[in-house]
C-alpha cells in the first residue's frame, strides 16, 4: 500500500532540453509555482500558473518536451506562450492522458520508509515490502483561432490538436510579440516584452497555445488542461524559467525530471548539491513527511544559497524502495522514445592508424618511440582533424607521413609532410597544428636537430545506429530548486554529470546505525532522498547476549510495509517543522561528503 503524506505534484522534465519549456515547483499555499512560459487572457484579470509538469526526454541533439498545466484565473479564453527553438509542425504536436505524470512525480519524490529490529534470537529470511501504487482523459475537440499578423510577427505554422489551437510565430522586436497578443485581444503580464528580448535575440520562436474554457474541465476555478508534447532538434540544453516569474506570485519552486539512457544531469551555471539522505527520524514523522521535507530542502538552500538540488537518480525501470510502479516500455513511448529512435541517422565516422614513428639516425631512435607514445596519447585530438572534416560534409581516406624536426631542447621546429596522399589541408593542416604543440624536452638528448617520421592514415565507415526500445536503462534525475526573480538571473544550463549512489543504507547494529552516508561518485546511478523511521524489539529475548545477532529488516507479520512519499509541497505549510539538532549534524556531515563528490 503507498501512502503519501500531502501529495506532491512537481515539475518533470525527462532527459534534457534545450531553452523551452515549462517548469513546475514546489511552494506554500500562498506561493505560485514556476512556469518556462507565461499565460495571456482575453480578460482583465490577472492570471497565475498554479502547478506545471514538465518530463523531457533527450538524446543525442533531440528533445521531447511533455507537459501538463492547471490555470487559476477567469474563464475568459486563454493561451500559453513559450519560447522554442524551431519551428514546430502538426506532426511534432500530440496531446497525452494524465496518469503517466503522476506516476514519474511519485517515482522519484522523497520516500520515507520504516525498518524493524529482528528477534536477535533466530535469523529469518529478508522480506521485502512491496507497494502498490490516473486521471481524466479529458475530452478534446478543436477550435479555430483568426490568422493575424502585425509588421513584425510572422505565423510559421498553425494547426489544431486536442482542444488546443497552436501557432508558432517569429519575431523580429521585442516588443513584436506582445503586440500580436494585444491585437488579438489578450492581456499581457507586466515585463513581458523584457523578458522575450533575450529569447527573440537568440532567434528563438514562440509556441502559443489557445485554449477554448468552454471544453476544459476547471475544479475551484483552476483549468486542468490536456497534456501536451512535442520534440524538437537543438544542440543547446537549458530551461528558460524567467519567464514563469511572469505569472508568478511569490518564490518559485521548480522541480525538473530529465530520462537520458544511463546519464544523470546537474545544472552548469548554478551550484549543485545532492539532498541530505540516509537520515534516521522520529516515528511521529509519518504524520507530516511533507512538511519535514520541506524543512529539510529549505535547510538544503539555506546552507547553499541559490543551489539546485538533486533529489534523485536511478534508472527508471528499477527502485528500492519502490513508492509505486516502476516506468516500462510504453511509458518510455509516450514520452518520446518513439522519436528518439527515429532521430537516429546513419553517419560517417572517421578513423585514424596511427604507424610506427622511426628516424634515420641512431639518437634519434628515442625520441622516435617518445613521438609515438605522444602521438598515442594524443590520438583524440588527431582524430579530432579528421572528425572535423566529416562533419563538414567530407570524407577522405588516405595516408600522410607527418615528418617533425626535433632541435636539441625538445621543441618541434619544423613540420613537413613528405608523403600526402590525402591532399587535404583541412586535415593535413589541422595535424601540424596539434604537432607543433608538442614538446620532449625530458627526452631529448640529441646534440643536432633530428627528424622522426609519423604516418597517418585515415579512413572512415557508415555506421547505421541501433534503434533501441528497450526501456532499461534510462536514467531518471530530479533536480528541484526554489527561487525569485532576485535570485534566479539566467536560464537554467544542463551538463551532464558524473553517476553517484546514496540513500541504500541499512540500519546495522543494536542501535540501528546507518551503514551509509552521504553521496559517493559510483559508474552508475543509485541515489534518492530517503528518510528511515526505526521500530525497535520489544519481545521477551530467549537467548543469552553472546548469542544475539541484532538485524533489521521487514516488519512483522502483524504489520504491512508502507512507503510515504513527500509529493504536493506546493501546497503545504512552512515553517511547521523545526529540524532537530541530530537532522542538521547529519545534513552537514552529508553536505561534506558532497563538497568533496563535486571538487
Amino acid at each position: 500500500m503507498k501512502k503519501t503524506c500531502a501529495p506532491f505534484r512537481h515539475v518533470l522534465a525527462t532527459a534534457l532540453a534545450f531553452s523551452i519549456t515549462f517548469a513546475l515547483g514546489a511552494l506554500s499555499a500562498s506561493d505560485a509555482q514556476a512556469f518556462c512560459g507565461f499565460y495571456v487572457s482575453g480578460a482583465t484579470k490577472k492570471m497565475y500558473n498554479n502547478a506545471t509538469e514538465v518530463v523531457m526526454m533527450r538524446e543525442g541533439t533531440r528533445t521531447v518536451l511533455s507537459m501538463r498545466n492547471n490555470y487559476e484565473g477567469p474563464p475568459e479564453d486563454f493561451a500559453m506562450v513559450v519560447p522554442v527553438p524551431q519551428v514546430l509542425e502538426e506532426e511534432n504536436v500530440k496531446v497525452l492522458k494524465d496518469d503517466l505524470f503522476d506516476k514519474v512525480d511519485t517515482l522519484a519524490a522523497p520516500r520515507l520508509v520504516e525498518y524493524w529490529q529482528q528477534d536477535p534470537c533466530n535469523r529469518p529470511a529478508r522480506r521485502y515490502g512491496a507497494v502498490k501504487s490516473g486521471v481524466v482523459d479529458l475530452s478534446l475537440k478543436d477550435m479555430s483561432m483568426a490568422e493575424e499578423k502585425t509588421a513584425e510577427v510572422v505565423i510559421e505554422a498553425q494547426f489544431d490538436v486536442g482542444e488546443y489551437n497552436v501557432v508558432i510565430l517569429s519575431a523580429k522586436e521585442s516588443n513584436a510579440l506582445e503586440k500580436w497578443l494585444l491585437s488579438n485581444k489578450y492581456n499581457i503580464p507586466k515585463g513581458a516584452s523584457g523578458v522575450l528580448a533575450s529569447y527573440i535575440a537568440q532567434g528563438q520562436y514562440f509556441f502559443v497555445a489557445k485554449v477554448d474554457p468552454k471544453k476544459v474541465t476547471f475544479k475551484k476555478g483552476q483549468a486542468m488542461l490536456s497534456p501536451l508534447r512535442f520534440h524538437y532538434d537543438s544542440k543547446d540544453f537549458s530551461l528558460p524559467v524567467r519567464l514563469g516569474l511572469l505569472n508568478a506570485k511569490g518564490a518559485q519552486d521548480l522541480i525538473v525530471h530529465i530520462l537520458a539512457r544511463n546519464q544523470r544531469y546537474q545544472v552548469a551555471n548554478y551550484p549543485n548539491v545532492t539532498i541530505p539522505t540516509n537520515l534516521v527520524v522520529p516515528q511521529k514523522t509519518r504524520k507530516n513527511f511533507a512538511e519535514f521535507y520541506t524543512a529539510l530542502f529549505d535547510y538544503t538552500l539555506e546552507q547553499h544559497p541559490r543551489a539546485v538540488v538533486t533529489e534523485y537518480s536511478w534508472d527508471a525501470s528499477t527502485c528500492d524502495p519502490c513508492p509505486g510502479p516502476t516506468l516500462n516500455q510504453s511509458d518510455l513511448s509516450t514520452l518520446g522514445m518513439d522519436v528518439i529512435d527515429e532521430s537516429a541517422k546513419p553517419k560517417r565516422v572517421g578513423l585514424l592508424s596511427i604507424g610506427r614513428a622511426t628516424s634515420g639516425e641512431v639518437e634519434g631512435q628515442e625520441l622516435a618511440n617518445a613521438v609515438w607514445q605522444k602521438a598515442q596519447t594524443s590520438q583524440p585530438a588527431l582524430r579530432g582533424c579528421y572528425t572535423k572534416h566529416i562533419e563538414g560534409g567530407g570524407a577522405k581516406d588516405g595516408r600522410v607521413n607527418m615528418v617533425l624536426t626535433i632541435t636539441p631542447k625538445g621543441a618541434i621546429s619544423k613540420v613537413e609532410r613528405p608523403w600526402d596522399s590525402l591532399k587535404e589541408e583541412s586535415i593535413t593542416g589541422c595535424f601540424e597544428e596539434e604537432l607543433k604543440t608538442w614538446s620532449f624536452a625530458k627526452q631529448a638528448s640529441n646534440k643536432k636537430d633530428v627528424q622522426v617520421a609519423l604516418p597517418l592514415t585515415t579512413s572512415s565507415y557508415i555506421e547505421t545506429p541501433r534503434r533501441s526500445r528497450s526501456w532499461r536503462g534510462w536514467t531518471l534525475t530530479r533536480l528541484h530548486t526554489r527561487y525569485t526573480d532576485k535570485t534566479m538571473t539566467e536560464d537554467l544550463i544542463f551538463a551532464q554529470a558524473p553517476g553517484i549512489i546514496g540513500g541504500r543504507g541499512m540500519p546495522q547494529g543494536e542501535q540501528g546505525e546507518m551503514n551509509e552516508e552521504g553521496v559517493v561518485a559510483s559508474s552508475y546511478n543509485n541515489f534518492q532522498g530517503r528518510y528511515i523511521m526505526l521500530n525497535y524489539y520489544k519481545g521477551k529475548l530467549s537467548c543469552d547476549k553472546e548469542d544475539r545477532y541484532w538485524r533489521w529488516g521487514g516488519p512483522p507479520s502483524s504489520k504491512e510495509q508502507e512507503t510515504f512519499t513527500a509529493q504536493d509541497t506546493a501546497f503545504v505549510p512552512r515553517g511547521k517543522v523545526k529540524l532537530t539538532k541530530g537532522v542538521k549534524k547529519a545534513a552537514k556531515l552529508h553536505f561534506d561528503a558532497d563538497k568533496k563528490l563535486n571538487k
